[in-house]
């Protein structure tokens, strides 16, 4: 009687001695440098060229109404470029306040206005046009006020971004990124000069796969 000799497995993942990778799967689209390797072949890299610096527009539409609506403003409430701004934000904070309460109003028991009634609609639209009114001649230009400021001579609505430089962006998933951008500034008063970087987050919107 002759006994079979039995045959080692010449696949085994256990001890690591496979050079083959079954049903193993990743994704690198997101990374600019990585290195990844199958069992014991060749390391394989995904080298991403550094991104050229790029100019890019100072100011959006929006934040260029802002600066043109605050600096008309400040000057017709204090005729100077020099305040600290007090009045501004206590009246954008009533002015909020009230056009928040319209809104609320018909929320809150046994209100007089109750949701559905015939005067619900107009008190709900004052009240939106509050908040926008707040937001246009508020806080939007308050925000760029405190933006403009000038650390030298204190005078808001005079340093402005002149070049705007995006250095790098970074898709952190599918629908956010991150931007970073140098940027260089001039205050019109005095003439000081600084360059400062800025980080900008993005959001876009899914992708519509259906």
């Amino acid at each position: 009687m002759v006994k079979k000799k039995k045959r080692k497995s010449t696949n085994s993942t256990a001890t690591g001695d496979s050079n083959e990778v079954k049903d193993n799967r990743f994704s690198v689209k997101n990374s600019t440098q990585t290195a990844f390797n199958f069992g014991s072949g060749p390391i394989n890299q995904k080298i991403e060229a550094p991104k050229k610096p790029i100019d890019v527009r100072p100011y959006d539409e929006n934040e260029l109404s802002f600066l043109g609506i605050g600096e008309r403003l400040m000057r017709w409430f204090y005729g100077a470029y020099k305040h600290d701004l007090k009045w501004w934000t206590f009246f954008s904070i009533i002015a909020s306040i009230l056009s928040g309460s319209s809104i609320g109003v018909p929320f809150v028991p046994d209100s007089p206005v109750p949701i559905g009634s015939p005067s619900y609609i107009p008190l709900f639209y004052v009240g939106m046009a509050g908040i926008i009114l707040t937001i246009l001649l508020g806080w939007g230009p308050i925000g760029m006020a405190k933006r403009t400021e000038c650390p030298n001579c204190h005078y808001k609505f005079s340093l402005f971004d002149i070049k705007k430089t995006m250095t790098n962006r970074e898709h952190l998933s599918e629908v956010e990124e991150v931007r970073n951008f140098r940027v260089k500034r001039r205050c019109k008063n005095c003439g000081y000069e600084d360059v400062v970087v800025r980080v900008q987050h993005v959001e876009h919107e899914p992708a519509d796969n259906g």
